[in-house]
C-alpha cells in the first residue's frame, strides 16, 4: 500500500473511532452493543437450525422415505423422551419436520419484531441525544461563526440530523447482522461441502469488486447531491426573505426563473445520484444469476460424480444464493452508511472550528459594576479581516452616567457594543471593568447585568407576550407588559391587536411596523431592570411625537443606571453626561454636550447638519 493509501486508511480509522466515541458519549452503551450482537446471534442460530432441517426434509421428500431419521443420535434422544415418535408414518414425519421449521421461523419472526422494537427505541434516544449535543455546540460558536454565513443552512441540517444518526446506527446494526449471517452460512456450507465452500469464497470477491467500483462512482455524485439538498431549502428561504424587495422592484418573474433553475439543478443532481444507485440492484441481479447458473452446474457435476446426497446439494445451492446476497447486502449497507457518515463529518468539521470561532468565557462571576468601564488602547479587527475597525480607543464609561457615542455609519460604534456584550473577543487588557480584564469574567455573568435595545429588533414567530418576555430574568405577567406598553405610548397599538398580547407575530415581526417592533424590543429590555443599558438608537423608526413620549419613560427608567447610547438621531442624547465622537474607528472628540456645541467641533457639525435636515423637512411638509 502506498503512502497516500495508508493515510486514507488511517484517516478512516480515526473517523470511525471518533464517531464511535461520539455515540458512546450520547447513549450508545455497552449493554446496547452486546444486546444487538446477542440478538443477531440468536436470530442467526435460529436461521441455521431452519436451514439445517431443510436437509432431512429435502432428503425424505426426494426418497419418499424418512426412515433414515431413526438412525440418527438426535432421533434416539427424542424417542427416549417421546416413545410415540418411533412409530410415525412418512406423512407424519413430513408434517413434524415442516411444523418444526414453521415454529422455528415463527420464533425468529417474533424475536426479530420485539428485538427491533427495543433497538429502534434505543437508537432514537441516541439520535435525540446527539442532536441535542451538536445543537449546544453550535450555540457556543458565537457571532464570528454566524457572521461568516456558515449558519445559513443549519436549521435544515438539524431537521435531519437525528435521522442521519439513526441511519448510521441502523447501518452499524446491518453490518453486524450481515457479518453474523455470513459466519452462520459459512458454517452450514462448510458442513455440507468444504470443496464447494472454497469455490464460493473465490466467487464472492467478484461481487464485492464490482460493487466497490460502483460505490466509488456513487460517492462522487453523493457529495454533489448532498450539497444541493442543503442548498435548495436555503435558496427558497432567501427568496421568502427578500419578498418585499421582489414586489417593490417587480422581480417576480426573476424569482420564478431562479426557482426553476434551482429546482432543475436539484432534480438533475438527484437524478444523477439515483441513476447510479439504481445501477447497483440490476447489475447485482445479473451477476448473481450468472454465478448461480455456473455454480449450479458445478454442484450438479460434483454431486453426480461423487454420487453424493442430492438433498445436500439443493440446500447448499439455497445457502450459496443467500451467501452471495449477503455479500451484496454488505456493500449496500456500506452505501447506506456513506450519506450519514458524510453529514456527521460535516457536523464534526464545524465543531472542530469551535475554538477558532467561539468567544472564550472566563471563569469569574461578574458581581456588578462598581466604578467604571475602561477602554485601554482598544484595537479590533473582525476575524478574517485585515483592516482595524477600532483603533487604539481610550475611553472611560462611568457608573451611573449616560455616555453617548456619535459617528457616521461604519465608524465602529456598533462594533464597540458587540465587544462589550462579548459577542466578539477583544484583545487581552483592552476592556477593563473596575480595573479587571473583561475576559476574566464569564460571558453569561457579564450579559446578565446588561440590557440591549437594537435599532433592528429581533422578533420571532409567536405571540406578542412570548416575544416580550423572551430573555426575562424574572417572572413577568401580562399586566406588567400592558402597563409598560401604555407608558411608552402604545395604548393605540394594544387596542389594535385582535387578541391582545396573545396576538401572533409573524417571522421577523413582518406584520408589525418598524416603530411597533422597536417598542416591543424596548419593553423586553426595560423589564429586565439591569444596571447597564445599551441603546443602539432604539427610536429610529418612530415619529417625533412617539419618540418624545418614549424618551421620557426611558429617561425615568434609566435614572441612576449606567447608560450607553449609540446615537444616530442626536435628539436622543440631550441628557448625556459625556459625548464621544468616533470617525474611522478613532475617537476624534469627547466632552460634555454643551461644551461641544459651544465650540467649533465635529459634533457641532453633526448637530447643525441634522437640525438643517429637520428644518428643510418641515418646509417641504409645509
Amino acid at each position: 500500500m502506498n503512502k497516500l493509501g495508508r493515510k486514507e486508511v488511517q484517516k478512516s480509522k480515526e473517523g470511525f473511532s471518533r464517531y464511535f466515541s461520539f455515540l458512546k458519549e450520547n447513549g450508545l452503551s455497552d449493554r446496547l452493543i452486546w444486546s444487538t450482537i446477542l440478538f443477531r446471534v440468536l436470530t442467526s442460530l435460529l436461521e441455521v437450525g431452519r436451514i439445517g432441517l431443510l436437509i432431512p426434509l429435502a432428503k425424505g421428500i426426494i426418497g419418499q422415505d424418512f426412515s433414515f431419521l431413526k438412525d440418527s443420535s438426535v432421533w434416539e434422544w427424542v424417542s427416549l423422551y417421546f416413545p410415540q415418535m418411533a412409530g410415525l408414518s412418512f406423512f407424519s414425519l413430513f408434517t413434524f419436520l415442516t411444523l418444526v421449521i414453521f415454529f422455528i421461523t415463527l420464533i425468529k419472526v417474533v424475536i426479530s419484531y420485539y428485538g427491533n422494537l427495543y433497538l429502534t427505541a434505543q437508537r432514537l434516544a441516541i439520535a435525540s441525544n446527539t442532536n441535542q449535543y451538536v445543537f449546544s455546540k453550535y450555540l457556543q460558536l458565537g457571532m464570528p461563526f454566524y457572521n461568516k454565513g456558515e449558519g445559513s443552512s443549519e436549521s435544515y441540517f438539524f431537521l435531519r440530523f437525528a435521522i442521519i444518526v439513526r441511519g448510521l446506527l441502523d447501518s452499524f446494526d446491518r453490518i453486524i447482522d450481515v457479518g453474523i449471517s455470513f459466519l452462520s452460512l459459512s458454517f452450514i456450507m462448510l458442513y455440507l461441502s468444504p470443496f464447494l465452500y472454497l469455490i464460493a469464497l473465490m466467487v464472492l470477491p467478484v461481487v464485492l469488486l464490482l460493487n466497490n467500483t460502483l460505490k466509488n462512482r456513487i460517492k462522487s455524485s453523493m457529495h454533489l447531491d448532498d450539497e444541493t439538498e442543503q442548498a435548495f431549502p436555503v435558496a427558497i428561504n432567501n427568496a421568502f426573505l427578500r419578498l418585499p424587495l421582489t414586489f417593490i422592484f417587480n422581480k417576480e418573474s426573476h424569482e420564478v426563473d431562479q426557482f426553476r433553475l434551482n429546482n432543475k439543478d436539484f432534480e438533475k443532481r438527484r437524478f444523477e445520484y439515483e441513476k447510479r444507485i439504481s445501477m447497483v440492484q440490476p447489475l447485482n441481479e445479473v451477476l448473481i444469476l450468472i454465478l448461480l447458473l455456473v455454480f449450479s452446474i458445478l454442484i450438479g457435476r460434483h454431486y453426480l460424480s461423487q454420487s453424493l446426497d442430492v438433498a445436500k446439494g439443493l440446500v447448499f445451492f439455497y445457502a450459496f444464493q443467500r451467501f452471495i446476497s449477503i455479500g451484496k447486502d454488505l456493500v449496500m449497507a456500506l452505501y447506506i452508511m456513506m450519506r450519514p457518515t458524510m453529514r456527521i463529518k460535516k457536523a464534526f468539521d464545524v465543531i472542530d472550528k469551535y475554538e477558532q470561532f467561539s468567544v472564550p468565557s472566563g471563569k469569574k462571576e461578574f458581581p456588578g459594576l462598581q466604578s467604571d468601564i475602561q477602554l485601554n488602547e482598544l484595537t479590533f479587527s473582525y476575524p478574517g479581516k485585515n483592516n482595524a475597525v477600532l483603533k487604539k480607543l481610550r475611553l472611560r464609561i462611568r457608573k451611573g452616567k449616560m455616555t453617548s457615542i456619535v459617528g457616521k455609519t461604519g465608524s465602529g460604534k456598533s462594533t464597540l457594543v458587540k465587544l462589550l456584550l462579548r459577542l466578539y473577543d477583544c484583545p487581552p487588557g483592552s476592556i477593563l471593568i473596575d480595573g479587571e480584564d473583561i475576559r476574566t469574567y464569564s460571558n453569561a455573568s457579564i450579559r446578565s447585568h446588561i440590557s440591549f435595545v437594537n435599532q433592528d429588533p429581533i422578533l420571532f414567530k409567536g405571540t406578542i407576550f412570548e416575544n416580550v418576555i423572551y430573555g426575562a430574568r424574572r417572572e413577568v405577567n401580562k399586566q406588567e407588559v400592558k402597563k409598560m406598553l401604555i407608558a411608552l405610548g402604545g395604548e393605540s397599538f394594544l387596542k389594535s391587536l385582535p387578541e391582545g398580547l396573545s396576538s401572533e407575530v409573524t417571522e421577523m415581526g413582518s406584520n408589525l411596523s418598524g416603530g411597533e417592533r422597536q417598542m416591543l424590543a424596548l419593553v423586553r429590555s426595560l423589564l429586565n431592570e439591569t444596571e447597564i443599558i445599551i441603546f443602539d438608537e432604539p427610536t429610529s423608526s418612530m415619529d417625533a411625537l412617539t419618540e418624545s413620549s418614549i424618551k421620557k419613560v426611558v429617561d425615568e427608567f434609566s435614572a441612576g443606571k449606567t447608560v450607553i447610547v449609540i446615537a444616530h438621531r442626536l435628539s436622543t442624547i440631550k441628557n448625556s453626561d459625556h459625548v464621544v465622537v468616533i470617525e474611522n474607528g478613532k475617537i476624534v472628540e469627547r466632552g460634555k454636550l454643551k461644551r461641544l456645541l459651544s465650540e467649533e467641533s465635529r459634533f457641532r457639525e453633526y448637530w447643525e447638519a441634522q437640525s438643517l435636515d429637520l428644518g428643510e423637512q418641515g418646509r417641504d411638509e409645509g
